[in-house]
């Protein structure tokens, strides 16, 4: 657990706007377990802040004790995932998940949805739900679809990027999870296929030559995983995908989440139209006190 101490200092930022501001401490918090607590050093005399520490402290031994209990993990029954990328980039890859050939390009209207499908399997005792994009990421409702497949909601975005050939439609997909980071960062996932295609360069020596899409990684907490669909990898991906889902309390994104960043992305459109409005009102008024109440038109005119 992170304790931050002179949390009076903050004064009006609150400790969440200084966490998402700082991807170090996100990256800190989040192999805590996202558990921190909060000193005001000016009220050191007030026992509440720390008998709600106790509290936090006795929780996290709580859960952690349980967890050793049942075999140290905590795993559900189901694991549900979301596949982003480039149409069709996660056919090849969500039916390794499977272990079977459940995405087709013949698909049957059954599974198919106008840009999303979906399969079910159980892999080693849990069910895994796999859902993948038919189309990009342009349509603003794709998002809400897959969440609405993934119901409740899922529990990784695994964004499909293709080693050795980054292309518009990745930086495209990048720039539309990054309009919900806020929340969804935390639920996301790079997946790189195609790892033979590298050849003698690294992973980083390839991220070092892409700013955006190590920009991007760091956004989703420094996690990555590289796939190379002729090998067996789906054990080491899914391995990955559970330490993600137990640091995150075993919690997954759901719709209120989306709702909130759609709501988040209006006001702010609203706001920049709002202010734009108001200069090129201010910008006519100063025009027109210059011209003598006409607009600069008519005064040409009248010239």
């Amino acid at each position: 657990m992170v304790l931050f101490t002179y949390g009076d200092g903050l004064r009006k930022k609150t400790i969440e706007e200084l966490i998402s501001s700082d991807t170090n401490l996100q990256q800190l918090l989040e192999k805590c377990g996202n558990r921190y607590h909060v000193f005001n050093n000016q009220q050191m005399e007030n026992r509440t802040q720390v008998s709600k520490l106790l509290q936090k402290i006795d929780k996290m031994v709580a859960t952690e004790k349980k967890t050793l209990d049942e075999g140290g993990t905590q795993q559900s029954n189901q694991l549900r995932i979301v596949l982003l990328g480039k149409a069709g980039a996660g056919k090849s890859v969500a039916n390794s998940i499977l272990g079977t050939e459940e995405f087709k390009p013949e698909a049957s209207s059954s599974s198919v949805t106008s840009q999303c499908r979906k399969a079910r399997r159980e892999v080693d005792g849990r069910e895994l739900i796999v859902i993948d994009t038919t189309t990009n990421l342009r349509n603003p409702n794709i998002i809400h679809e897959c969440i609405s497949l993934s119901s409740p909601g899922p529990h990784v975005f695994l964004v499909v990027i293709q080693l050795g050939g980054f292309a518009p439609v990745d930086q495209e997909t990048m720039e539309i999870i990054h309009k919900f980071c806020a929340e969804a960062a935390k639920y996301t996932m790079v997946l790189f296929t195609h790892a033979n295609s590298l050849k003698e360069k690294t992973t980083e020596e390839f991220l070092s030559c892409n700013e955006d899409l190590a920009k991007f990684i760091l956004m989703c907490r420094g996690r990555y995983h590289v796939f190379n669909s002729q090998e067996n990898e789906v054990s080491g991906l899914l391995n990955n995908i559970d330490r993600m889902v137990k640091i995150n309390g075993g919690c997954y994104y759901t719709k209120e989440m989306y709702m909130r960043s759609v709501n988040a992305i209006e006001e702010q459109k609203e706001r920049i139209l709002k202010k734009t409005g108001s200069e090129q009102t201010k910008g006519r008024g100063r025009a027109e006190e210059t011209f003598g109440g006409r607009s600069p038109n008519e005064s040409h005119t009248a010239a």
